[in-house]
């Protein structure tokens, strides 16, 4: 009998897989990235309470009106540049002046020749609530008031004003004040005033202003 070998197939030797090695301590577990529901749910929660957004548009519209108008302001102004009006005095006289030593009485008039000038080449400006008033060291002499009155463009007008003879009761020791301006032949008088003006810019519409006249009058004494 002849004897045959019988050959059986085996599977090559495969080394076995390799495990992945295990570190020490606790293993956390791998992080799953959200699912499309819970980012739809993030999303609804994210919204801004339409209050807060109404508040933030309104206050950008309300900021880029404010840049808006000074731009405009700013261009009007460097465009016509409007001018101040203004009161000066041209002229001051002391018309006649007595003091009596006795009582320390002092009398005195004076009169006024003062401009009122606009130096704006389009616009009339109106004066309204003009007063003045006239000191002696400290002392009232006379005070008076103007009536409302407009000046055209680049014009002006002429205030007179005499005053009527005013007492003035002078305190011990201010004769002496008194002396020392007859020697010096000048009388030091206070002039105060205030007005208020207006006229209109163009299309920017109107402007106030106030104007305030505070100067020292030397008037000569014949």
């Amino acid at each position: 009998m002849q004897r045959q070998n019988t050959l059986q197939n085996f599977p090559p030797h495969q080394p076995a897989p390799s495990q992945p090695p295990v570190a020490d301590g606790p293993v956390e577990p791998a992080t799953q990235p959200p699912a499309v529901g819970d980012l739809e749910d993030l999303r609804s929660h994210d919204h801004t309470h339409p209050f807060y957004k109404c508040v933030v548009i309104i206050a950008s519209l309300l900021a880029t009106l404010v840049i808006i108008a000074s731009i405009v302001v700013c261009i009007g102004y460097n465009t016509m540049k409007p001018k101040v009006p203004q009161i000066i005095v041209t002229r001051a006289k002391l018309d006649s002046i007595d003091f009596n030593k006795s009582n320390l009485l002092l009398t005195l008039k004076v009169s006024l020749v003062m401009t009122a000038e606009n130096a704006n080449l389009k616009s009339r400006v109106s004066f309204y609530d003009t007063s003045f008033g006239l000191n002696f060291n400290g002392h009232r002499i006379t005070m008076w008031a103007i009536e409302p009155f407009g000046i055209n463009a680049n014009s002006s007008v002429v205030i007179n004003y005499t005053s009527q003879p005013m007492d003035i009761h002078l305190n011990a020791g201010e004769d002496e004040y008194f002396v020392g301006s007859i020697e010096v032949s000048t009388i030091s008088v206070e002039l105060k005033g205030n007005t208020k003006t207006r006229w209109r810019l163009g299309k920017l519409g109107p402007i106030k202003f106030r104007v305030h006249l505070n100067c020292q009058l030397l008037l000569p004494v014949d």
